[in-house]
């Protein structure tokens, strides 16, 4: 079988922001309960979908998917507003098989989401771009016809590139310079890792982050480490955040701030 993917996208050459470690995609059905993946595969049939557990606006997703029928359809949804009484609003990729042919062929598609870009790759090749929305929502796999196999679902978040034109400002210059700090408009909790918590790790890690004009985050990195994965995991979750931008002069300008993230076991 193969794949038609309708009003789709893909940026080409290297992402502006470098993406973290892939992690895997936490999923959960409409009543918010988790998705089981055993072997990293879930089956969907028709009118089924489930969604991110969290929101994601810069990233790079990607999964294998297996369309089982001749009649299959399905659709993955980024940057979706959540809705637990309906299939999401957002940009919809869509898949379709055509043919006859035998459903054991995988189709391995690549998504990327930076800024108001939206593209997807499917084996390698260049499915398509588009401009998009900039905003975060969830990410949802739906299925309308026939049966869908999904594995291997992993996504990481993109680290946007500070621009070259504003020297990011320390709070201390931007108290100088009468400006106002930023302030976190929503936060993202990190994962605490199994092996981590097996050991008895606990404590803090201290993140330091650029937050750029339209509030999102670049350029994180570890300034007091903790644990390797917990540090990691601290990475991740920071990325996420989204920030009221600090101001100065009237102006949205980027800034500096240190951000502690605990991990503690009850």
């Amino acid at each position: 079988m193969h794949l038609a993917l309708v009003a789709v996208l893909l940026v080409t050459g290297q992402a502006a922001g470098s993406p973290g470690e892939p992690e895997l995609l936490v999923l959960v059905d409409q009543r918010d309960r988790p998705v089981e993946m055993p072997d990293g595969t879930f089956v969907r049939g028709r009118d089924q979908w489930v969604r991110s557990e969290q929101d994601y606006r810069n990233f790079v997703l990607t999964f294998d998917v297996s369309l089982q029928t001749p009649d299959s359809e399905a659709s993955v949804t980024v940057r979706a507003v959540k809705d637990a009484r309906q299939p999401a609003r957002g940009e919809r990729i869509r898949f379709q098989a055509r043919g006859l042919s035998p459903a054991s062929r995988w189709e391995r598609v690549r998504v990327q989401a930076e800024g108001g870009r939206l593209g997807v790759q499917v084996d390698d090749a260049l499915a398509g771009t588009r401009q998009v929305d900039e905003r975060s929502g969830a990410i949802v796999f739906e299925v309308g016809k026939g049966s869908v196999r999904f594995r291997n679902v992993r996504i990481s978040r993109l680290d946007r590139a500070v621009p070259s034109d504003g020297k990011p400002l320390t709070k201390d210059e931007l108290k100088i310079l009468g400006g106002q700090a930023p302030r976190v408009l929503r936060d993202v909790k990190p994962s605490y890792t199994a092996n981590a918590m097996a050991a008895g790790v606990r404590g803090t890690v201290r993140l330091e982050a650029v937050v750029l004009t339209d509030g999102t985050v670049a350029n994180v990195r570890v300034t007091h480490p903790l644990h390797k994965e917990l540090d990691s995991a601290a990475v991740q979750a920071m990325r996420g955040f989204v920030f009221v931008p600090a101001m100065l002069n009237g102006a949205a300008v980027p800034s500096i701030v240190e951000v502690d993230m605990t991990f503690t076991l009850k």
